[in-house]
């Protein structure tokens, strides 16, 4: 799998202070590292995140076989928060 983007949608609160990372169970900033979610600041927002393409174009990983992609929040808001997460991007068999 190689991951595009993800959408965090359905917030329970906000999510302003929250700092959050993305990748396999591992390496769990290795799709994105530290994002503040300070646009986040409302219940009914959503927020798109994904590697900022350039001049010279972003190296994404490909996930394998039995991988687990997760969020981690290494920051909390402040009080308890659930949302809904939505993961894009490409499957691919193997072969």
């Amino acid at each position: 799998m190689i991951v595009s983007h993800v959408v965090i949608r359905n917030l329970s609160a906000t999510a302003a202070s929250a700092i959050a990372t993305f990748g396999q169970s591992g390496d769990k900033d290795d799709f994105l590292a530290a994002q503040t979610l300070s646009n986040i600041n409302a219940a009914g927002k959503a927020a798109i995140l994904q590697p900022v393409p350039n001049a010279t174009p972003v190296a994404v990983v490909e996930y394998t076989e039995g991988e687990i992609f997760g969020i981690d929040v290494t920051q909390a808001a402040g009080s308890a928060s659930t949302c809904t997460a939505d993961v894009y991007g490409t499957l691919s068999d193997a072969s």
